[in-house]
């Protein structure tokens, strides 16, 4: 059985959203940036508002991202992501692998950014969606705890779990140890927290 600690990504190994970084770093005026990541998706934005429903803006919003991957990989988006990275909670990462732990970063966040992201220095599992399959499902809430179970089929112990959103909960209840991520990167005991 193996011994694994769980991170989400966006807000908690990282300040901010990892879609929305990779946004500014293409379209670096700030109206072009407002352009681009709110107004021309202002059909999904409005659906968004007024049903709830975020599907289509994410899926505007991943049709760009994959169209440009290639840019976003070349641009300087790699120097400002890392940058962002919380350094307490990425040490813990690494403190938990050097410890003998499995670790797994579980996101609704596009595998191909986080990977940029990382980059290649800690060994790691990566359950979120691609840029580049139409309609993903959402990696969130319940479903991150189903992602997990298909594909470690069950064998596992979480010893921790990192979050930083309601949608991070059921993922932290099934860890032995859960912690919470500030907006600033501090982290807490998510048992001593009303959330």
């Amino acid at each position: 059985m193996k011994n694994l600690v769980l991170f989400d990504f966006d807000g908690t190994l990282i300040k901010g959203d990892s879609t929305k970084l990779a946004f500014r770093s293409l379209y670096r005026s700030k109206l072009s940036f407002i352009f681009f990541y709110y107004l021309i998706h202002i059909v999904g934005l409005l659906v968004l508002i007024f049903i709830g429903r975020d599907d289509q803006i994410r899926e505007s919003r991943r049709n760009i991202l994959a169209s440009r991957y290639d840019c976003l990989r070349q641009s300087e988006f790699l120097n400002q992501a890392q940058k962002k990275m919380f350094e307490q909670v990425y040490s813990r990462a690494l403190n938990d692998v050097n410890n003998g732990c499995s670790l797994v970063i579980i996101s609704a966040g596009y595998s191909e950014i986080i990977r940029l992201i990382i980059g290649d220095d800690i060994e790691y599992e990566l359950i979120a969606n691609s840029l580049f399959h139409k309609k993903p499902e959402v990696v969130n809430f319940e479903n991150k705890v189903t992602r997990l179970n298909v594909k470690l089929k069950s064998t596992y112990f979480v010893k921790a779990a990192y979050g930083n959103t309601r949608g991070d909960i059921p993922m932290l209840q099934l860890a032995e140890k859960a912690y919470w991520v500030d907006e600033n990167g501090r982290i807490s005991d998510f048992s001593k927290l009303d959330v």
